[in-house]
């Protein structure tokens, strides 16, 4: 195996191997078999979490209990040692690794013979462990082995087989062997398109390994043919896998993986940077970040929008199941979340499958940088960053994680109006940078570009999304806000977002919430409507939420920033309705039974963002139930209590957000602590309130990058809105943002709301 070129290969026959076990009647007891399937199933977990650690000392647990109870030659022994290797080796532990594979051999050349396909897999996988030490003369004489073996018994074109040339071809690449190399190279991607298709992860990874050659051979016009050829087979496999997963875990694993192609597409971009290349380089930034929240995103608007009586009814079950799901997350003593999310899972399945009646493919398919040039303003420019890993095409290694970022500028007569750039590792970014060196870090590579421009857009990734770029020091010492207008995209497809449905007239606020709003009878009863199942109010404290918010406090000027924001409104919208909820009112039910969309949504509260390793498991399962707002009857909430009636807990989590209608709604505001904050995906980026939000359909939402005072967020709010609803010009709420910034940077009232560390926070995305 090429160091880490082909690592999904090896992952896949990897998890392969755990699940596909040989039984032989008569050697052990089924107890023990039962129980070593179920230690496998936790280092399959441990494994796909990135618990590496934890991984290695459940597969050594698994390996001696099968030594113990079942023998060293029963299959499943040698399926723990050769798991047990493969670990080693993912950490570097290449002896320990070493001594477990050529045990595993000889054992199973023993007992299942020398033409078995696990004896194949063992003497392949001893071959892979020589090759990522460059031990090339070791390796080469095992693949030869192996290809000739698979080709007699399961035949030449088996996907095994396949793989095998593949690996062989690797070896004779990695050592300059260029001429032996590509021959079956071709072979092997020809058989592959005819045995498994075009579009089959096999061909793919295939067809990578040929590109690698051909960049090494200069021959540099025919592998970017290939990458581009690559791109559609991949969108057009996307759609099939992304819509046919069965769980949200295993769309983010397969996206992380086929990551691969954008990484060589930016590496060819930095190495080889002619116009053709960084045009398509932005593409590929543009088409596959966050590529699955445009899709669920129109699957919400499919159940807003459609009178079908099915998908209504599949719109209530999933609401309840997501109410369900989320309780659970936090109150893990109450029942198993198991049967509850198999039935999420499976309702969200039935709507996937309705909603690929009305779609042939991704909605990114047909997204390009030239559409968006057409969208923009003049005199703008649009910075979009991803995170990438350089290749290194000589030994197929992946390098650190760098930030990549492209720039389109509006001008047409511009001489150049597509950068591209390499912005060096992610590591170390953000860990006590000050904002003029984080200037230069992250937008000096385009300074000359961007400096005499009106507006600039922003669409951050990763740890990016927590940085106030409006800040940002200039040379001169100014923030980059007074150079120009900065806006917030969460990726540059914001351009191409549908039409805004027409907004009602109503403006929805929350604040002054009494967070001690008793509950009904002082029990615990089973979320959900259909539950009656009535528990003691001490058996199911919410200990995850309550390690984060504590106990939350009464916010005084939350009280009287929603009672003068509703002023605002109704003094300057005219025909404007104002639905005002505080204290006991400001509950739940209020936001999950609104009968229209409102134009706005403002939420003056308490925000949280579970992030400790005991919700690790959760980030990969449920990430939007690690993120949610704080209402009536909180305090109560985190005791253990919900409210008989509606089965609320007094906490509104983001996978709850999910199942809010908020198709037209211009704004929410989120007037509350850290609600930026969420699970950052390699490949979907940020997890949390705002996706939700945005997923819910609102098109923009107002945010905090961190914790904002009670006081001061009243102040900013209250102009912000004054600015936003007074104005002739009538501006978008982003345009609002940018003019209540110099309100405060420039203040003499009070100096020391100069401080960007009052007025930064505030963060507009989208609008």
């Amino acid at each position: 195996m090429r160091n880490k070129r082909v690592l999904l290969l090896w992952l896949l026959s990897f998890l392969f191997i755990f699940v596909c076990t040989l039984k032989v009647e008569g050697i052990a007891s089924i107890d023990h078999e039962e129980r070593w399937k179920q230690l496998n199933a936790q280092v399959v977990n441990a494994y796909r979490q990135g618990k590496y650690q934890q991984g290695i000392a459940l597969a050594e647990e698994a390996y001696h209990y099968a030594l113990e109870h079942l023998g060293t030659e029963h299959p499943d022994t040698l399926t723990s040692m050769n798991n047990l290797a493969a670990l080693y080796q993912s950490q570097g532990r290449y002896s320990e690794a070493e001594l477990l594979y050529k045990q595993a051999l000889q054992l199973r050349e023993k007992v299942l013979g020398k033409e078995h396909p696990n004896t194949l897999g063992s003497m392949n996988n001893l071959a892979a462990l020589y090759r990522s030490q460059g031990r090339y003369s070791e390796a080469e004489p095992l693949y030869k082995q192996v290809l000739q073996l698979r080709e007699k018994v399961p035949g030449r074109e088996h996907p095994d087989t396949l793989t095998s040339m593949n690996n062989l071809a690797a070896v004779y690449e990695s050592q300059g062997r260029y001429s032996e190399a590509e021959p079956l190279y071709k072979q092997a991607l020809q058989l592959c398109e005819k045995v498994l298709g075009k579009e089959h992860p096999n061909t793919l990874i295939t067809q990578l390994s040929y590109v690698y050659l051909l960049v090494n051979e200069q021959r540099i016009q025919p592998a970017f043919r290939l990458m581009k050829q690559m791109e559609n087979r991949l969108l057009s496999r996307s759609f099939q896998e992304l819509y046919g997963t069965y769980t949200e875990r295993v769309r983010r694993l397969y996206l992380t993986t086929i990551s691969n192609f954008q990484d060589v597409v930016f590496t060819l971009a930095e190495k080889y940077p002619t116009g053709e290349h960084i045009r398509f380089a932005a593409n590929v930034v543009l088409r596959w970040k966050q590529v699955y929240a445009d899709e669920t995103a129109f699957q919400h608007r499919f159940l807003c929008v459609s009178h079908d009586p099915d998908v209504e009814r599949l719109r209530d079950t999933i609401k309840s199941l997501r109410a369900e799901v989320s309780w659970l997350v936090y109150h893990p003593a109450d029942r198993d979340i198991q049967p509850i999310r198999n039935k999420l899972r499976s309702a969200e399945a039935e709507l996937r499958e309705k909603v690929k009646v009305y779609r042939s493919g991704l909605l990114v398919t047909s997204a390009g940088i030239d559409q968006i040039l057409g969208r923009m303003p003049d005199n703008s420019g649009l910075i979009e960053f991803r995170m990438y890993r350089p290749v290194n095409f000589k030994t197929g290694e992946f390098g650190n994680i760098h930030w990549a970022a492209y720039l389109l500028l509006s001008d047409i007569e511009a001489k150049q109006q597509i950068f591209f750039a390499d912005l060096g590792k992610v590591e170390g970014t953000l860990s006590g940078a000050k904002a003029d060196h984080l200037y230069q870090r992250l937008l000096g590579s385009f300074d000359a570009q961007i400096n005499g421009l009106k507006r600039l857009y922003i669409a951050p990734d990763g740890s990016l999304n927590l940085v106030s770029f409006s800040s940002l020091l200039l040379p001169d010492g100014r923030y980059l806000v007074q150079r120009q207008e900065v806006d917030r995209l969460q990726t540059g497809r914001d351009f191409l977002r549908p039409a805004p449905v027409k907004s009602s007239n109503i403006l929805v606020a929350v604040g002054g919430v009494n967070y001690d709003r008793p509950m009904a009878d002082k029990v615990a009863v089973e979320n959900g409507k259909a539950g009656d199942s009535i528990r003691t109010a001490a058996a199911y404290p919410n200990q995850r939420a309550g390690g984060e918010l504590g106990r939350p406090n009464y916010l005084e000027y939350s009280r009287k920033e929603v009672a003068r924001i509703d002023l605002l409104y109704k003094y300057n919208c005219k025909g404007g309705k104002a639905l005002i909820y505080q204290g006991d009112d400001a509950t739940e039910d209020r936001l999950k039974t609104m009968k229209h969309a409102p134009r706005i949504l403002h939420l003056s509260t308490h925000g949280f963002y579970l992030s400790s390793e005991k919700m690790d498991e959760w980030a990969g399962e449920e990430p939007l139930a690690l993120s949610g707002l704080a209402l009536a009857g909180a305090n109560q909430g985190l005791s253990g209590l919900v409210d008989r009636d509606t089965g609320d807990d007094g906490l509104l989590y983001g996978l709850e957000i999910l199942s809010l209608d908020l198709q037209g709604t211009e704004l929410v505001s989120l007037s509350a602590c850290d609600t930026g904050k969420g699970v950052v995906d390699y490949s979907e980026g940020v997890y949390g309130l705002v996706r939700a939000f945005r997923t819910a359909g609102a098109r923009s939402v107002l945010m905090t990058l961190r914790s904002v005072d009670d006081q001061e967020a009243r102040d900013f709010m209250i102009k912000f809105y004054e600015i936003w609803l007074s104005s002739k010009d009538n501006p978008s709420p982003a345009q609002a943002l940018h003019r209540t910034r110099p309100h405060f940077i420039n203040q003499t009232l009070k100096p020391e709301y100069r401080d960007p560390e009052m007025w930064s926070p505030y963060v507009m995305v989208g609008g």
